[in-house]
């Protein structure tokens, strides 16, 4: 497990145990926001300006792991949070994910030979306009300027991609272009040292859960095989991947401070423990009961948006594990008699 540091000046220093693979959620958007920051300033670089510099203190954002500095350039920052984003990575723009590709297709000798071939045939162009204007006694010389494996791809070189008939990345399903971006991101990691970090916002903005839960599981392993960094950020529910090995990569933004959550053996151990009534929950009903809980812990409003009342019970469990007890509700439907005089005495008492 590796150990995380976030620095940054208008919110207190926020620790986290890890790997490769990292879930920020929570209800504080000014927390997940300066988390996002001090990630993008690290890797990208930032020059503040007199204003920027003034609010934060003159103090810079910091990221570390296990006590190293993650510096500029160490990292090759990709963001998604929009279907734009992803059809940017897609286009073979300078910077994208496929044009980086295509970097490595240019190492091949053929593509070399053939753009030798039409420096050739430029250069005959060239001269053939020299000797037409000498035949109108112009004393004009002409260079034509050769054509560079960079210049192709930029500027001469259109990427569109075809699937089931539709011929224009614009109409194409999403699920389908995150798709075509981890076939790509997959042979760069494999034929490439380049450290990516990829930044994931808001999933379930764009794709099912069912989705997001199949494209989180095969970066987390890609994550595992390669230099791979994935941060994933969302606020709800279906924006996570919840499962055993996973919990503890989940770092919860909550009303006064940010939180690991915990792992699979604890957080199970507590709650049979602390459960009001006999626990008798299969595996995969305490992890979707997570899952529906997880984004809205350390939050004081975040009881609103947990409706299930065995789900209320766990919520509430979870924030007394966490020293976190400023909550408050309307009155719900029965329960079991020990699990109402639980959430009456933790909720409803003046």
């Amino acid at each position: 497990m590796k150990n995380y540091s976030f620095k940054h000046p208008l919110m207190e220093r926020v620790d986290h145990r890890g790997e490769n693979f990292i879930q920020l959620t929570g209800r504080n958007r000014k927390a997940q926001l300066y988390l996002k920051q001090v990630l993008e300033f690290s890797v990208l670089g930032h020059r503040y300006n007199e204003l920027e510099a003034e609010s934060l203190g003159n103090q810079e954002l910091i990221w570390c792991c296990d006590e190293k500095v993650i510096k500029k350039g160490e990292y090759h920052y990709i963001k998604i949070a929009s279907r734009e984003d992803l059809l940017y990575q897609l286009s073979g723009r300078k910077g994208s994910l496929l044009a980086t590709f295509l970097e490595q297709v240019n190492d091949g000798v053929m593509v070399a030979d053939y753009l030798a071939q039409i420096n050739e045939l430029l250069e005959r162009v060239a001269i053939e306009y020299q000797r037409r204007c000498a035949d109108y006694g112009l004393d004009y010389e002409f260079e034509i300027k050769p054509m560079t494996l960079s210049l192709l791809t930029q500027q001469h070189l259109i990427a569109y991609l075809s699937h089931y008939g539709v011929y224009s990345s614009e109409f194409m399903e999403t699920n389908y272009l995150l798709e075509v971006f981890l076939k790509i991101l997959n042979v760069l990691l494999e034929r490439t040292a380049t450290r990516y970090l990829i930044c994931l916002e808001h999933l379930s903005q764009l794709i099912s859960s069912e989705e997001i839960v199949r494209i989180l599981k095969n970066l987390k392993q890609l994550s595992e095989d390669y230099d791979l960094m994935i941060v994933n950020i969302g606020r709800e529910p279906d924006d996570l991947l919840v499962e055993k090995e996973d919990l503890e990569a989940i770092l919860i933004c909550g009303d006064q401070e940010c939180q690991s959550f915990y792992d699979w053996t604890s957080i199970l151990e507590y709650i049979e423990r602390h459960y009001p009534a006999l626990f008798q929950w299969r595996e995969e009903e305490l992890l979707l009961t997570l899952k529906r809980v997880i984004p809205y812990l350390l939050s004081k409003e975040g009881v609103r948006h947990v409706h299930r009342q065995r789900d209320l019970v766990v919520f509430i469990l979870l924030n007394e594990g966490f020293c976190f007890y400023q909550y408050h509700s309307d009155e719900i439907d029965e329960l079991s008699p020990l699990e109402m005089n639980f959430l009456r005495e933790k909720l409803y008492k003046s």
